[in-house]
């Protein structure tokens, strides 16, 4: 799951953009979204490469109307220390290997760190 905040509506989870007071914004990638309420995304004509740009749904809602609101972050605790991470690519593991050799060489160690993803 990538990071950020999201929101539990009617049943479906959904990323958060923005938070306005007593009002979310809601943010789908399924067209079938525009059944439920959501508006495709116009970008701007003087936005450059907009062809490229994901096709995404959004709907405005009242706090009120979300069964849940919550945030994804992922942190590292190595030997007392506490680092961000990020994983950007879907092979999450070789992204925490190179994030950990990273570490390992700031760090100045020399002991191998194992990067092996375990279930809590």
């Amino acid at each position: 799951m990538e990071k950020g905040t999201f929101a539990k509506y009617t049943n479906k989870i959904y990323r958060v953009s923005n938070i306005d007071g007593d009002c979310i914004r809601l943010v789908s990638e399924d067209q079938a979204d525009l059944n439920n309420g959501f508006k495709e995304k116009v970008y701007p004509s003087n936005h450059k490469d907009s062809i490229n740009l994901p096709r995404i749904y959004i709907k405005e809602i009242k706090k009120a109307e979300i069964d849940e609101i919550y945030e994804v972050d992922y942190k590292a605790k190595y030997k007392g220390n506490i680092f961000n991470l990020s994983f950007k690519e879907m092979d999450h593991n070789s992204d925490l290997e190179q994030i950990m050799r990273n570490l390992q060489s700031k760090m100045d160690l020399n002991e191998p760190i194992n990067t092996t993803m375990r279930k809590p």
